[in-house]
C-alpha cells in the first residue's frame, strides 16, 4: 500500500469561536473510502492512520478483541456486526466517529472502552445481549441520535448533551436508571421494555416531538412543557405522575393500563390537539387531573372503575367520547345533557356513547352541540358481556402494530357495531 500522502481540508473553531479550514496532510491508505475488515491483521494496517476518510465496517470478525490503536477520527461510520467470538471493543484514542456508531449481533460482546469518544454522529446499538459495561470517560458530548436495544446495561450515563433527534432505549432487561440532562429531542423519545424497577429521570427536559413510556416504575419529567405530537403512558409500574409544567400536547395523550396509578397531576394542561385515552387505570376512582383543559381536537376514550369524571374548564371536544365505567355512581349526564355555558354539549359533530355499571347513554350532536339522537337503554348480563370480551379485544390492540389513533378509530367503530 502506497504511502504517498494527500491534502486533507478541514475545519477548526479559533479561539474567537470563527470557524475557518486548513489543510492536513492523510495518507492515501486512510482515505479510501469504506473499510471492510474480517481479521485483527486487516484492522492492524489502519494503525498508522491517525485520521480516516470514510468508513471501517467490521463485519464476521472472528478474533475476542477488536482494538483500534491510535486512530482518532473517523469521518464516517464505525459498524460492528455479526461477530460471535467478539468479547471487548477497545477504542483508547478515538475521539470522533462522524457518522453511526453501530454495534449489533455480537452475542458474546461483555464491555465497550471508549476513554476519549465525545463526538459522534449516532449510537446503534442492538442485540447485544450480554453487553454490561460501557465506559465514555470523557463524557459523549455531540451526538444527533441514540438507539440502545437488547442489551445487558443496568445504567444509562456518560452523555453530556442538551439536544437529540431520537432517544429510544428498550429491552435493557437488566437496566435499572436512566438519567440524562436533556432539554429537548426532535423527533421521538422512547422507553420501554427495560428492567421492571427502572428509574427514568429527565428533570431538564422542556420539550419532545414524540413520547412513549413504558413499563417503567418511576418517571421524572418535572420541567416538560409542551410535547408537539403524542404522549403516551402505557403499562408502568408507577403509582404517581406530575407533570406541573406541561401546557399543551399536540396529538394524543395516552394513559393506559398503568394498573398502579393512584395519583395523576396535569395542573396546567389546556389544550390537547389529538385524542384523549384514559383506559384501564384501575386504580383511579376519578378522572379529575385536568383542571384547566379547555380543548380536545379529537376524540375521548375512558374504560375503567371510576366513579366520577370532572372536567371544569373543558368547551370543546371535536370528536366522539366513548366514557365506560363499571360504577354505577358515575354520572353520564355531566357529558349528555350540555350546560348552560356552552347552550349545548360540549361534544360538537359527534357522539357520545356512556356506560355507567349496567346504564347505557347514547347521544348524538350536531356541530354545535344540539341534540340530534338520544337512546338509553338497560344492558343485559349477556351485552355485558360481550361488552367485556370487546374492551379485552380492545386492550389487546396495542399488540398488534397498530398506533393508538387506529386503535382508537377501531374502537368507536366497534362501538357502534354493538349499538
Amino acid at each position: 500500500m502506497s504511502n504517498m500522502n494527500i491534502a486533507q481540508v478541514n475545519e477548526a473553531v479559533d479561539d474567537d469561536g470563527e470557524e475557518f479550514e486548513y489543510e492536513s496532510s492523510i495518507p492515501t491508505q486512510c482515505s479510501q473510502g469504506d473499510y471492510h475488515i474480517s481479521s485483527s491483521t486487516q484492522l492492524e494496517q489502519l494503525y498508522e492512520c491517525d485520521d480516516i476518510v470514510g468508513s471501517v465496517i467490521i463485519n464476521n470478525y472472528q478474533g475476542p478483541t477488536i482494538d483500534t490503536g491510535d486512530i482518532k477520527t473517523i469521518s464516517g461510520d464505525f459498524i460492528v456486526s455479526n461477530a460471535s467470538n467478539l468479547v471487548r471493543i477497545n477504542i483508547p484514542k478515538l475521539a470522533v466517529i462522524g457518522g453511526r456508531f453501530s454495534l449489533s449481533e455480537l452475542t458474546s460482546l461483555t464491555s465497550v472502552h471508549a476513554p476519549t469518544l465525545t463526538d459522534v454522529g449516532s449510537i446503534n446499538w442492538n442485540v447485544l445481549p450480554i453487553l454490561s459495561t460501557v465506559s465514555f470517560d470523557n463524557g459523549v458530548k455531540k451526538i444527533k441520535s441514540i438507539t440502545i436495544s437488547d442489551t445487558s446495561l443496568i445504567g444509562f450515563s456518560g452523555f453530556d448533551i442538551d439536544y437529540l433527534d431520537t432517544l429510544n432505549i428498550n429491552n435493557n432487561r437488566f437496566l435499572e436508571s436512566i438519567n440524562a440532562n436533556l432539554k429537548g429531542v426532535k423527533e421521538k423519545l422512547t422507553i420501554s421494555a427495560n428492567a421492571k424497577n427502572i428509574l427514568v429521570s429527565l428533570p431538564n427536559l422542556e420539550w419532545a416531538n414524540n413520547i412513549t413510556i413504558r413499563d417503567v416504575s418511576s418517571i421524572n419529567l418535572s420541567n416538560i412543557e409542551r410535547v408537539n405530537a403524542s404522549f403516551e403512558l402505557i403499562d408502568n409500574n408507577f403509582q404517581a405522575v406530575k407533570f406541573p409544567k406541561l401546557s399543551n400536547v399536540g396529538g394524543t395523550l395516552s394513559l393506559i393500563e398503568n394498573y398502579n396509578l393512584k395519583e395523576v397531576e396535569f395542573p396546567n394542561i389546556n389544550e390537547i390537539g389529538g385524542g384523549l385515552m384514559v383506559v384501564n387505570n384501575t386504580q383511579l376512582s376519578k378522572i379529575n387531573f385536568f383542571p384547566k383543559l379547555m380543548s380536545i381536537g379529537g376524540a375521548i376514550e375512558f374504560y375503567g372503575d371510576f366513579k366520577d369524571t370532572t372536567f371544569n374548564k373543558l368547551r370543546l371536544v371535536k370528536g366522539s367520547a366513548i366514557i365506560h365505567s363499571k360504577s354505577d355512581a358515575l354520572d353520564c349526564g355531566k357529558w349528555t345533557r350540555g350546560s348552560e355555558e356552552n347552550s349545548g354539549s360540549i361534544v360538537r359533530g359527534g357522539k357520545i356513547s356512556c356506560i355507567a355499571g349496567s346504564k347505557q347513554q347514547v347521544v348524538k350532536f350536531d356541530q354545535e352541540g344540539e341534540i340530534i339522537d338520544e337512546d338509553i337503554s338497560i344492558i343485559d348480563d349477556e351485552n355485558k358481556k360481550d361488552r367485556t370480551n370487546f374492551q379485552n379485544s380492545a386492550s389487546n390492540l396495542k399488540f398488534m402494530n397498530l398506533g393508538y389513533k387506529e386503535f382508537l378509530l377501531l374502537s368507536i367503530l366497534m362501538i357502534v357495531v354493538l349499538n
